[in-house]
């Protein structure tokens, strides 16, 4: 005598196989890297992003690119077409980009932004990639703009709106994957020892 399993509980097995199939998983990416900020100051710099995968490898989710500062408030956030708003439209053939902010930033010349539609910075791979789901393990980060001011006063004192020195030629990053939740998903805390003053 042959038992079959009731119809439903087959269903109920196609369906989980299924989702279990097409299940999403997240990652992050991230590079400390040491350089000078705009004020000749040798600091950390923590580049990170992260990104959702599905099992066959195809990339549903990005967030924009991070760049932060050791002792400095002043985060970068590179996006590509699609992230945030019109502001950098014009200069979407460059791929993963940010643009500076009138009042905060000043053009490689030193000459303050008239609008928010200045290219200040650029990052891409050895492979040219324009997307932030196609950058690699090495990544080739460009900055053209300066720190408006890289001290201001706060409720609690002075405080630093610095980042990296602009340069023509491109910082190299060299950029660690990890699964998110896994035990090296676990991007480096820039140190505050050195931002330290009396």
């Amino acid at each position: 005598m042959t038992i079959r399993p009731p119809i439903e509980r087959i269903l109920l097995l196609l369906l989980l196989s299924g989702a279990l199939g097409g299940c999403a998983t997240e990652y992050s990416h991230y590079g400390r890297f040491v350089a000078e900020n705009s004020a000749g100051e040798e600091r950390e710099f923590l580049i990170s992003w992260r990104t959702t995968e599905s099992v066959s490898g195809e990339v549903s989710a990005v967030t924009p690119v991070t760049l932060r500062t050791q002792c400095s408030d002043r985060e970068l956030l590179f996006m590509e077409p699609g992230q945030g708003g019109d502001a950098c439209r014009a200069h979407q053939e460059s791929g993963v980009v940010w643009c500076g902010e009138p009042g905060q930033d000043l053009s490689l010349e030193g000459k303050a932004l008239v609008d928010s539609t200045t290219l200040c910075g650029a990052i891409t791979d050895e492979s040219g990639a324009s997307q932030i789901a196609d950058l690699g393990r090495v990544m080739q980060l460009q900055v053209s703009c300066w720190p408006a001011r890289t001290i201001v006063k706060t409720d609690d004192g002075p405080g630093n709106l610095d980042y990296i020195k602009a340069s023509s030629v491109p910082y190299i990053v060299s950029v660690k994957r990890a699964e998110a939740g896994g035990s090296e998903d676990r991007p480096p805390a820039l140190s505050e020892t050195v931002c330290i003053t009396d």
